[in-house]
């Protein structure tokens, strides 16, 4: 008998240590991207990549897990904005790349601007981009079905555009896609739709991108399934489809741990301290790169 309860026992730490084995490995997971020291980070894409400028979460979130690789983080998200076509007032053309045009054939002809703002590409040559976070499938999602092709030829087209740049001087830019969120439904508050017919394309929308970055393999971050989840618990957006400030905190802190594997943060107080001199500095960036001309 005693020797058969030491064997139970034996069998006991073993079947615990496998669990404690499966628990670890769980809590951690593979970075999408290799990020190296000074690295340049470049956002592009629309009105869900843009608005993290008002709060600085994720930039905070990203230097916490690299506290000394001096990184480089610029967003140049605008809202509008597609894999394509990405306007601005003093460009005399909104095409970011060579053949863009023919993807928005309603809007494939010269604004008639003045001015000398630079292109996409000049951005991101100027930053020296190693990194893109693209943010694309919102705003085509309001085409719905029929337009599913048509973005992905689009993203397609993009990606091809982007794997044929040397923006740091000496290699091609590794590439993140991120998926739309969902429609939060905000109704009972507001006039807002429910959401339905949204999420019915948002979702569809969110799928082509994954297509399309399976193809190219291209790691995407799928944020459209875990927010229908999110939404269950508070409101996180201010109309459905913008986030609020508590929403950009878990989705910010979200995307952090898939780019990086999950990394662990200092404290809340470095955190806050942190956050403030992110923000103070995406003041100026904003005025030097939304600037009219």
């Amino acid at each position: 008998m005693q020797s058969l309860n030491h064997r139970f026992s034996n069998i006991q730490i073993t079947l615990l240590f496998i669990i404690l084995l499966g628990v670890s490995c769980s809590e951690q997971t593979t970075p999408l991207v290799e990020i190296n020291p000074k690295n340049s980070i470049a956002l592009i894409g629309n009105n869900l990549g843009s608005r993290m400028l008002n709060y600085g979460y994720f930039e905070t979130e990203m230097h916490l897990r690299f506290p000394n690789d001096s990184l480089t983080i610029r967003n140049m998200c605008d809202g509008g904005d597609t894999p394509g076509f990405r306007p601005h007032s003093s460009r005399k053309t909104p095409w970011a790349f060579s053949g863009a045009e023919k993807f928005q054939t309603e809007l494939a002809k010269a604004s008639g601007s003045q001015g000398i703002y630079e292109y996409p590409d000049e951005w991101l040559n100027r930053v020296k981009a190693d990194i893109i976070i693209g943010f694309f499938g919102y705003n085509e999602s309001f085409e719905g079905p029929s337009g599913l092709k048509n973005f992905e030829n689009e993203l397609q087209a993009f990606i091809q555009h982007t794997k044929n740049q040397k923006y740091n001087g000496s290699s091609g830019p590794q590439l993140v896609l991120i998926s739309p969120i969902a429609f939060e439904d905000r109704s009972d508050d507001y006039d807002l739709p429910n959401g339905v017919q949204e999420n019915k394309n948002l979702a569809l929308y969110t799928e082509a991108v994954k297509t399309v970055a399976l193809k190219n393999q291209i790691p995407i971050i799928d944020v459209y399934e875990p927010s229908t989840k999110w939404f269950t618990k508070e409101d996180l957006t201010i109309d459905g489809s913008q986030l609020n400030n508590n929403g950009y905190k878990k989705f910010s802190n979200y995307i952090a741990n898939a780019l990086t594997g999950d990394k662990k943060t200092k404290t809340t107080d470095s955190r806050t301290a942190l956050n403030k001199a992110v923000n103070e500095k995406n003041f100026f960036w904003h005025n030097d790169y939304k600037i009219p001309n």
